[in-house]
């Protein structure tokens, strides 16, 4: 009656969600972690599936979501600095439709780089209000959470952030 009672929809809009970490590594020791062509990669150390499919293309699998692929295109990629990828699953998530990720890194010490993530995620349209508010909490745990692993990764190696993600006691 008159949209009294009408379910309030969220605005279709990408979410931009940001993290950074200072990492007691340099910005060459971190951008080997993100660079997909890398064999320090992060995600190839902790056992993951990474294959290169073309220029600049790569695909994912990880063993904790063997059912999903994740497709990554990469989009800037400046040594020491930055990396960019665009990122889509198949199957696809229920509510994520596309993903873009630009890691930034900057000197802030002898030994010491700044790392920044900023997460841009396009999800899906129609999404009711409380929805789109539970995918914001989830996505900006996620966020800051890939960069933690990564600062983990970079000072102590794969194997404690396995441990993490295994929720096992180092």
């Amino acid at each position: 009656m008159f949209g009294l009672f009408e379910r309030k929809r969220a605005p279709h809009e990408p979410l931009r969600i940001a993290a950074e970490v200072e990492i007691a590594k340099p910005c060459s020791e971190v951008y080997a972690l993100l660079d997909f062509a890398d064999e320090r990669n992060a995600k190839r150390a902790l056992g993951y599936d990474v294959t290169s499919i073309g220029d600049n293309r790569w695909q994912m699998v990880m063993t904790n979501l063997p059912d999903f692929i994740f497709l990554f295109d990469v989009t800037e990629a400046v040594p020491g600095r930055q990396y960019t990828f665009d990122c889509m699953v198949e199957p696809a998530l229920p509510n994520m439709v596309h993903s873009s990720e630009t890691y930034t890194l900057e000197r802030s010490g002898a030994d010491h780089c700044m790392l920044t993530l900023l997460n841009t995620v396009e999800l899906r349209p129609g999404m009711k209000k409380a929805e789109r508010e539970q995918e914001v909490t989830m996505l900006a745990a996620s966020t800051q959470s890939a960069v933690l692993k990564l600062k983990l990764q970079a000072e102590h190696g794969a194997a404690a952030t396995k441990a993490i993600e295994n929720n096992t006691l180092l």
